[in-house]
């Protein structure tokens, strides 16, 4: 089973693969092409830069291709509200420090809390880990790097 991904974050990334396929990889091609033109390849530090960008190009592509082929669609309609699971936008409060978040849970290559639109946390983090199988009004006990957190679960939606 591959890594579960939602259909915008599928689409995002086969965006992104497009992107480097179809753009950036014609401008790397370009950077060394350049790079050949300034001659003696054995000390052209310019032409190793461009060289150790195209393989980093063509790693992030493979990689992205072998993402999109084993990903798994979460279908969305299916999700449950009374209960936290993958895809789940939970709203809870922070009862230590008395912060009301709200966040998708989602896997970890989707995962970007700082989203200001539509922030997602892990659900291999220690929040979303301790959140999964919950339901509203639970107060979940969770350690995470900086103690112990409870957190209250506010709502579920999909």
């Amino acid at each position: 089973m591959g890594v579960k991904l939602s259909a915008e974050g599928k689409r995002e990334k086969e965006q992104k693969l497009d992107y480097l396929k179809s753009i950036r990889r014609k401008e790397v091609a370009e950077e060394l092409k350049e790079a050949r033109s300034h001659g003696d390849l054995s000390e052209n530090s310019e032409y190793d830069a461009a060289k150790l960008a195209q393989e980093q190009l063509e790693i992030e592509i493979a990689e992205l291709e072998d993402l999109l082929r084993h990903a798994e669609v979460i279908d969305e309609s299916k999700l449950a509200t009374d209960v936290v699971a993958l895809g789940s936008v939970v709203c809870f409060l922070d009862v230590n420090t008395g912060k009301e978040r709200t966040y998708r849970i989602s896997s970890a290559t989707e995962a970007n809390p700082r989203d200001p639109v539509k922030p997602s946390i892990s659900d291999q983090s220690d929040i979303g880990r301790g959140l999964l199988g919950h339901r509203v009004g639970q107060d979940v006990e969770i350690t995470t790097q900086s103690g112990v957190k409870v957190i209250r679960i506010l709502s579920i939606n999909r």
